[in-house]
């Protein structure tokens, strides 16, 4: 049975405005007392998906037969959250040309495209991401640690200029001001020895600090300077209410384990049926004075005598197996549809990719996906604030003074999520064609049409040849005798223009009740 009341992991809060020496050991106290509500939490979800899920009921009924299975649905939904959410890292791209500090567009996309770099080779982000991933689906929080890396291999690992860890979330937390604004004013990560001694690492913004016997009427307490003026330790958040991809729906899963258990146990006790008889004697044994009942591939001798006609038949609960196969896979579809996942290895024909994609849930699962990215990205900016701040402190030894990767503003930045897959590809190439053709900026377009992981990248390889491109059609269109016609054949309007240069879904508006915005009649 399920002891934990699940409702998300709590948020640890302070009266203090400001964490030093004066008041840091009163609010860990405090603030580790309200974490370990988080770690029984945290430790069941965790257990909970590796597949220890108890039987919320007791078999009274032949306890000899007790087949107990674990379908293990909270698996299957996180393994497809962290393939579909974070099996792909976000890339970071260029906001626009005209920002306010007004630094050289050309020498941002160059930081930004480095940027991404030193994340996807030398710190192997994709690697990072699951870890964190992990934490983030099963119990609803992640954290990662961002720290000044002193130590540099310029000739193996170039790219690899900050330290960026993924935290175990049961032994890390933060602390926030219960104030307006709800401002972090401590992050803290924790180990156990051997010997069951806790050390702690608590940051705030201006220190770090090494706490050991953190009980006692005098702890230890070893204070050094926070170079990056922010607390490094960044918290990852799934949902408002902090909560797992499938603890909302643990009862769900309990009752369709319930159901194939019980379903197995009818089938082991059809197979294992329990005999009765009626006006039934058996032989005695005159040795032991015992009954003699028969075994396996035995004859059954019966006995009457009062005369009467002797029955025996096994006893059987006549269980529909037909409509309990069919509720149990209902009751896996309804857990699927509530955790936002779709079918993923049945196939249907005779529609296209965007109607089959509606129909088996992918559009969900992208709705889905979609609020997710609205809470995570705030985690993200966070961190990309953190590993700007790094990149300052590297040594111009390591790092020129004038690399582009110095000069990189954290507003400039946007990230960039491709989840999209590859069946609709022809869509997404007619809409590069007709937003370029419009004149629409090359690094927006290539961005609205999600034609690629790394927008920054395509961008900087394909702008001399889309501009020129660009620039040659607008020159053809002021020098045009016949304006309709050149604003047609600029804008992609015509199906046999530039604009339009594969067939796409919208070729099957007939055929497909989920385009075009038409429904069954």
């Amino acid at each position: 049975m399920r002891m934990l009341n699940l409702k998300g992991r709590k948020r640890i809060y302070t009266d203090e405005k400001a964490i030093d020496e004066s008041n840091l050991i009163k609010v860990l106290r405090s603030s580790y007392t309200a974490h370990q509500q988080n770690m029984r939490e945290i430790d069941y979800l965790f257990d909970y998906e590796l597949g220890f899920q108890p039987l919320p009921r007791e078999k009274k009924i032949r306890p000899d037969i007790d087949i107990q299975i674990s379908e293990n649905a909270a698996n299957f939904v996180t393994d497809f959250k962290k393939g579909y959410f974070w099996g792909i890292p976000p890339v970071m791209i260029q906001h626009g040309d005209k920002e306010a500090h007004g630094t050289n567009p050309m020498s941002d996309d160059t930081g930004i495209a480095a940027l991404n770099e030193m994340m996807l080779n030398g710190l192997d982000i994709a690697y990072q991401n699951q870890i964190l991933g992990d934490y983030v689906e099963k119990c609803g929080i992640g954290h990662r640690l961002i720290d000044v890396k002193t130590e540099f291999d310029t000739v193996d690992d170039p790219h690899n200029l900050v330290n960026v860890n993924a935290l175990d979330s049961r032994y890390a937390f933060c602390v926030y001001n219960n104030g307006v604004g709800q401002e972090k004013v401590m992050g803290v990560t924790f180990t156990k020895t051997l010997s069951g001694k806790l050390l702690f690492t608590c940051y705030t913004k201006d220190a770090r600090y090494e706490v050991a016997g953190w009980k006692i009427q005098n702890p230890e307490i070893e204070k050094q300077i926070n170079p990056l003026g922010m607390i490094p330790i960044v918290e990852f958040n799934r949902a408002i209410d902090r909560t797992g991809c499938f603890e909302r729906h643990i009862d769900y899963m309990d009752g369709l384990n319930v159901l194939l258990s019980d379903f197995a146990n009818s089938v082991a006790q059809d197979t294992q049926q329990i005999w009765w008889g009626d006006n039934v004697d058996f032989e005695v044994d005159e040795a032991t004075g015992e009954a003699i009942k028969p075994q396996s591939g035995d004859w059954l001798l019966t006995h009457s005598p009062e005369n009467r006609k002797a029955s025996v038949q096994a006893l059987a609960s006549g269980m529909d197996g037909s409509s309990t196969l069919n509720a149990i896979a209902f009751e896996w579809d309804r857990i699927l549809q509530k955790c936002h996942v779709p079918v993923q290895q049945e196939s249907s024909g005779g529609s296209t990719g965007t109607a089959t994609s509606m129909a088996s849930g992918w559009q969900a699962a992208e709705v889905d996906a979609l609020r997710e990215e609205g809470v995570i990205v705030r985690g993200l900016k966070e961190e990309l604030r953190l590993i700007l701040k790094a990149v300052q402190l590297v040594p111009t030894s390591v790092l020129p003074a004038n690399s582009p990767l110095r000069k990189i503003h954290a507003q400039d930045v946007d990230f960039h999520f491709n989840r999209n897959k590859n069946y609709d590809l022809s869509i997404k190439a007619n809409t590069l064609a007709t937003l370029i053709n419009a004149g629409i900026q090359g690094r927006h377009a290539i961005k609205i049409s999600e034609i690629t992981a790394d927008t920054e990248s395509v961008w900087l390889d394909s702008q001399e040849i889309i501009t020129k491109k660009q620039k040659k059609m607008f020159e053809e269109v002021t020098t045009s005798q016949s304006s309709s016609s050149s604003e047609k054949e600029a804008t992609g309007d015509s199906n046999t223009g530039e604009g339009r240069i594969l067939q796409d879904a919208s070729d099957q508006i007939g055929n497909s009740p989920f385009i075009g915005g038409k429904t069954f009649t």
